[in-house]
């Protein structure tokens, strides 16, 4: 089971670029399902050796519950996800397509064939093809409607039925725009945490992409947790390095 993403940026309805995002792939294969149902293998082993020797009905009953759990388990489903993030300035082109492609060897799942995107209601669906075992959407966003400094969120998946195993991938897009006032530079990479018990503030370092390094201090502890919880979120966020203050997309 695979699955990708396809991002096209056009200029007046021209391509100007194709590149591929999260290419994501699950094989669990005959060895995971080994694993997931050896328990059961043990059982039919142990329980058949005590039929045969004893010839009860309770060692058949046995039997053919560990043959129906281990046959059972080749119904798991497995679902392998993967993200990623780009960082784009929306004024170098005008539209962009958001492509969502899965295949597999066996027949899809049609029911499980899902492109969604958050905030929802972003893009306009412009096709979406379901077929034995492959399908695809593409979503086309005009960039004069998405706002800057913003995560656009966009969530592909299906699954298929397999021989041993049914197999679902999920993949995870982020586009992240910036405008020409504010840098990628300027996103924050990683951060430092700290209060100072005597003099009852914290403190927050910020470590931008561009390496470079920045503090706030004295922050009452109201604002400190708020501060925390900003930047635990799981957001792109950026610093703005002239009114010292961080800006959440």
């Amino acid at each position: 089971m695979e699955c990708k993403f396809v991002v096209q940026k056009l200029k007046d309805g021209q391509i100007i670029s194709t590149k591929d995002y999260v290419n994501n792939s699950g094989h669990p294969g005959f060895g995971t399902w080994l694993k997931d149902s050896w328990k059961d293998m043990f059982n039919l082993i142990k329980n058949a050796i005590a039929a045969y020797f004893n010839s009860g009905a309770a060692n058949y009953s046995e039997v053919y519950e560990s043959v129906k759990n281990m046959l059972s388990n080749s119904g798991k489903s497995y679902f392998k996800k993967g993200s990623e993030t780009f960082i784009e300035d929306k004024f170098s082109y005008d539209q962009i397509k958001v492509i969502f492609k899965a295949w597999s060897e066996d027949e899809l799942k049609p029911n499980t064939c899902k492109l969604v995107s958050l905030p929802v209601g972003t893009g306009r669906l412009l096709s979406q093809k379901i077929k034995k075992k492959s399908y695809e959407a593409t979503l086309i966003l005009d960039t004069s409607k998405m706002k800057a400094n913003r995560t656009y969120r966009f969530i592909g998946g299906a699954q298929d039925i397999g021989l041993v195993h049914d197999v679902a991938t999920i993949s995870q897009l982020d586009i992240f725009f910036i405008n020409n006032e504010v840098s990628s530079n300027d996103l924050v990479k990683d951060y430092y945490l700290g209060w100072q018990h005597q003099q009852h503030w914290g403190f927050a370092t910020l470590r931008l992409v561009d390496g470079s390094v920045f503090e706030i201090k004295g922050l009452a502890y109201k604002n400190y947790i708020s501060l925390a919880k900003m930047l635990r979120c799981n957001v792109n966020l950026v610093y703005d390095r002239a009114n010292a203050q961080i800006i959440m997309t």
